[in-house]
């Protein structure tokens, strides 16, 4: 690979690292999920700290070092703005990115994957809904993440515990996912919480 590279990339998490310097996660279009560093980002006089900060859509450029890759410039693309003025929408993203960081490997692009998260930034950037929506939509995305990834729930062995009516109305939520934001019935919204903890166990 190139000793610099330009990709676009979602800032999963961003954690201090030495005295003024940050460790990122990020997922990028081209490359899958990326370990980074960005020198300086604790500086006041920082120019990158704005753009990555976690939740944004940047363009970076990625220098390859000897053993670690820094971000030489950033660029924000979508900071997702009315997302992160709601405090409730806010811890639930991090749930959701937290939980992504910690499924998707490093460097195994996919651009499914990469549809999905920024699609569901996206989602949560613009709609307003109750704390309740909000952890079962995050739910959602989780359960087609594990799809995606070849791990999703076991049909065959659900449809022994629960209504066939049920499972279906939630399995035509997840292939209608990328639409926009689904309507969800305080029901589905327990079931699907339920379904998410199946996983998790």
């Amino acid at each position: 690979m190139e000793a610099t590279y330009t990709v676009e990339g979602i800032i999963l998490t961003r954690q201090v690292w030495r005295e003024s310097d940050s460790r990122l996660s990020i997922y990028t279009r081209e490359q899958g999920k990326l370990d980074l560093v960005a020198r300086g980002l604790k500086k006041s006089s920082s120019k990158l700290a704005g753009h990555l900060e976690p939740a944004n859509r940047a363009s970076l450029m990625i220098i390859n070092g000897r053993s670690l890759s820094y971000v030489g410039s950033a660029r924000t693309l979508d900071c997702f703005y009315h997302l992160k003025q709601d405090l409730d929408k806010l811890l639930w993203v991090g749930v959701w990115l937290t939980n992504f960081n910690r499924q998707v490997e490093v460097n195994q692009a996919d651009l499914k994957l990469y549809a999905l998260l920024s699609h569901s930034l996206t989602v949560f950037n613009t709609i307003r809904a109750s704390a309740i929506y909000y952890q079962a939509l995050v739910n959602l995305y989780i359960i087609k993440l594990h799809s995606l990834l070849g791990a999703g729930l076991d049909w065959d062995s659900l449809s022994l515990r629960f209504p066939a009516s049920t499972l279906l109305s939630i399995k035509n939520l997840l292939d209608q996912l990328y639409l926009g934001a689904p309507r969800l019935t305080k029901v589905q919204a327990r079931f699907i919480n339920e379904l998410a903890n199946t996983l998790a166990n």
